[in-house]
Formats: structure tokens, C-alpha cells, sequence
């Protein structure tokens, strides 16, 4: 296990790593964090099912999930490649309160990118085999928060949402802008602790 400490301006989140049981996406976060390319980045989601203190704003899933996601800074390389899918069935690590994971795109179970998301309370639907995409093949989960959680909890609960006219919502021509921090909250830096 490798200990990191996520510094925001609500404070600090540490997270332990497992390099043991997910190599893969524990490896390539820790590289990000290496480099520097989370700071100057920012938590810039908040997906909320009103089972945390918030109102629900996914109202277009079925499958509906409690997480904060973040980013790169703005000036990490734009295509950094993405890495193959450690299956929560293969790492036994599970999708429960705190525990970090890599997002990927529907379409695409080996498609995770540099981002991360943290899980506020148990989200089983993203374990292998349950049902947030289609393919059932689930996220990548590779770390938990130790320290913190009442950061991870602050974040999500921080307003969201650009103004967004009723007929361009009902067109989603923008979707999950109801998900976006207004503003994004920072992450100052990710270091190994």
C-alpha cells in the first residue's frame, strides 16, 4: 500500500493505494501523482442521489450512484492513452464508502482515463456484474480514503449546476451539466504521504 494525501481548499483527503491487487491502475495513478498532474486540478463532479444530504441530480440514469470525480490540471497532456480494465472481480476490491476508482466510457471497458472518483457511501452498482453500463464489466477500483471523508462529503454537497435554459435541458443537448461544480473545487496537490 502506498498512502497518499489529496490537499484541497476544504481540506485534506489520505488515500491508501493498492499497488498489490490492482497494479495496473494503482500504477498509472501513481505516475500521474509523480509527475505532478494532479496539481492544479479539481474534483469537477458531484453525482448525487439525494442519499447523502443533496438532491438528486441524475435524474436521467437508472442506475443511480453517490461519487465526486476529479481531473488532470489543464495543461497535463490531452491523450494520455488509457489502460485495460482490473475487474472488481479480479482485485476483490469493491466499490464501497471512500474507496477510489477510474472512470472509463460506456462503450468501452478498457477505456480508463487519468481522472478518478471517490465513492460516498456503499455503490455497488459499479462492482463487476451489476448494471451502471450495459457490459456489466464495472470500474476499476484501486484505493480508499482513510483520513478525510468528511471532505469527500463537503465536495459533494458544494453547488452544481451551470444556468441551463428548460429547452436546452429538455434537448440534453448538455448532459450531466447539472453534475458540474460551480465552481470546480481545486486539488492543490496529490502527493505520496
Amino acid at each position: 500500500m502506498v498512502n497518499v494525501t489529496i490537499a484541497t481548499p476544504l481540506g485534506d483527503i489520505i488515500a491508501e493505494i493498492d499497488t498489490a491487487r490492482a497494479p495496473i491502475t494503482a500504477g498509472r495513478f501513481l505516475a500521474n501523482v509523480d509527475a505532478g498532474l494532479y496539481d492544479g486540478g479539481a474534483f469537477f463532479r458531484t453525482v448525487i442521489t439525494g442519499n447523502y444530504g443533496g438532491n438528486d441530480n441524475q435524474p436521467q440514469n437508472d442506475v443511480k450512484i453517490d461519487v465526486i470525480q476529479a481531473g488532470l490540471k489543464p495543461d497535463a497532456p490531452k491523450d494520455m492513452g488509457t489502460i485495460v480494465l482490473e475487474r472488481t472481480r479480479d482485485t476483490g476490491i469493491l466499490h464501497q464508502d471512500g474507496v477510489l476508482s477510474t472512470p472509463r466510457m460506456p462503450s468501452d471497458p478498457n477505456s480508463g482515463y487519468a481522472g478518478f472518483f471517490i465513492c460516498i457511501g456503499p455503490q455497488p452498482n459499479l462492482d463487476y456484474g451489476a448494471d451502471r453500463y450495459p457490459d456489466k464489466q464495472g470500474f476499476a477500483a484501486f484505493g480508499r480514503v482513510i483520513s478525510g471523508m468528511d471532505v469527500v462529503r463537503k465536495i459533494q454537497l458544494e453547488p452544481a449546476g451551470l444556468p441551463v435554459s428548460d429547452e436546452v435541458r429538455a434537448a440534453q443537448s448538455v448532459p450531466n451539466e447539472q453534475q458540474r461544480l460551480t465552481p470546480p473545487i481545486a486539488v492543490l496537490s496529490i502527493k505520496r504521504s
